[in-house]
């Protein structure tokens, strides 16, 4: 433990969930059917995915009932709160990347305004344009025969004015509850002008068809775009489009890479799955690089070896190719103390890996911050305690996000920024060698050690 590694924190409370509106209510509550592994597996995954940075790390994101909360990292006088109603429980939510149309890199980004995809009760997609100063909302469409949609990666094509989202549901079996199945959907939302025209309130469409559909058994961990017509996903086992001829996928507790292609030539739309190196697959998410002066997104991936660390790497694919696999770095102990976590939520990581934490909803040990080694043996750790912070006692975790100079946690109650140190060190402790008259047979340690460092 090194508690240099925490600096100052900040709290900032956060208001009451409005409620839900009756019909609504009455969707959510009316199925009273036991909760499949899958599904469970899909709710945990999207709440600790609940909170998002935005604008240097000025603004957080987060979802409360009905509502889409920005709330504002400052104290500064006047920069309260805004909340965008949807009409429903809002589920899960992705920040869309920019990608141009004519290539497979993303386009500049801008630091003015973020397009958000937010999933709704009863199968709902809403698109929000969010600034410093607040959000509105432009789009709204349904996904029909959904319950429950997750979304795990969206686009925004400005060429075309297109938002391309990656979502997925899980298929309940009515008979076994084992059979359950998750169908990852790409879905193509036409915005029109709404991204050029001053950005008016709310344009409406009742509903929207996928333009595939592809079947896995596993819940996505997630998911990036690489253009236009390109995405992947990392998850356990495989994802296969389903089509009238397609046959149930085989199911694999693999960790693998799935690359859906939409409008192939002489094919439509396709997906594909190639292995991951062998081991636990324990953490997903999407990165941007910069690489000759462009941001472009890849995804990443935590996978565990053998020795208990995890080899940390990147993903990164063109328009004809399969998959690249790069392993980048190693981080010795990280899956030991994943797997010593029965409880664990979510492991995340900053922008740079400079830090990366295990969450947990509860305990002590909840929120736990380690600073990547970066090849040295040691590196700072240190236990954020929430029940010092909020003073409330045993204190909930719902979701949280790092960046490179903190980490913000969400409580029902509460947003906590924690200031983390790039300075902090572990000082190693010297070692005396034992004398030989402590040896057993009064062997020579030196001579025992350059023995041992023989073999």
């Amino acid at each position: 433990q090194c508690p240099e590694l925490l600096e100052s924190h900040d709290v900032f409370l956060l208001g009451e969930a409005s409620p839900a509106p009756v019909d609504v209510t009455a969707l959510a509550t009316s199925s009273s059917a036991p909760m499949s592994a899958v599904e469970a597996e899909a709710e945990g995954r999207a709440a600790a995915k609940n909170l998002l940075l935005l604008f240097g790390d000025t603004v957080a994101v987060t979802l409360m009932g009905c509502e889409v909360v920005l709330k504002p990292l400052t104290q500064e006088a006047g920069k309260g709160e805004c909340r965008v109603f949807c009409g429903a429980p809002a589920i899960s939510f992705v920040l869309a990347t920019p990608v141009s149309a004519s290539t497979s890199t993303t386009s500049p980004d801008t630091s003015d305004f973020a397009i958000l995809v937010v999933s709704l009760e009863g199968g709902g997609l809403s698109v929000l344009i969010a600034s410093r100063e607040g959000a509105k909302l432009l789009y709204k469409a349904v996904v029909p025969n959904t319950k429950r949609l997750f979304v795990s990666a969206a686009a925004v094509v400005a060429e075309t004015s297109h938002a391309l989202v990656l979502a997925h549901r899980v298929v309940r079996d009515a008979e076994k509850l084992s059979r359950s199945h998750v169908e990852v959907l790409c879905v193509d939302l036409d915005l029109g002008d709404l991204l050029e025209s001053g950005w008016p309130e709310g344009k409406s469409h009742t509903e929207v068809q996928p333009c595939l559909v592809a079947r896995g058994s596993h819940v996505p961990l997630s998911a990036c775009w690489y253009g236009q017509d390109v995405a992947m996903l990392a998850a356990v086992g495989s994802f296969e489009a389903v089509r009238e001829d397609s046959a149930e996928p085989m199911e694999s507790e693999d960790a693998m890479l799935t690359v859906i292609r939409l409008g192939q030539t002489g094919g439509g739309a396709a997906a594909q799955s190639w292995l991951l190196p062998h081991g636990d697959l324990l953490a997903s998410w999407q990165e941007d690089v910069m690489e000759a002066g462009t941001k472009n997104s890849r995804l990443a991936v935590a996978i565990s070896d053998n020795s208990g660390g995890a080899v940390l790497c990147a993903a990164n694919l063109d328009a004809s190719s399969e998959p690249q696999l790069s392993c980048e770095e190693c981080l010795p102990g990280l899956a030991a103390c994943a797997f010593a976590r029965s409880a664990l939520k979510l492991i995340a990581f900053s922008p740079a890996r400079t830090f990366f934490a295990l969450v947990q909803a509860s305990g002590q040990n909840a929120v736990a911050i380690f600073r990547s080694p970066g090849g040295s043996m040691r590196a700072p750790t240190a236990t954020l305690n929430l029940s010092d912070v909020t003073l409330d006692g045993e204190v909930e975790v719902y979701s949280a996000v790092l960046s490179e100079s903190a980490i913000l946690v969400r409580t029902a109650r509460c947003l906590i920024r924690q200031t983390l140190s790039h300075d902090a060190k572990v000082e190693g402790v010297k070692r005396p060698l034992i004398s030989r008259e402590e040896m057993p047979m009064g062997m020579d340690p030196k001579a025992l050690l350059r023995m041992l460092d023989m073999q």
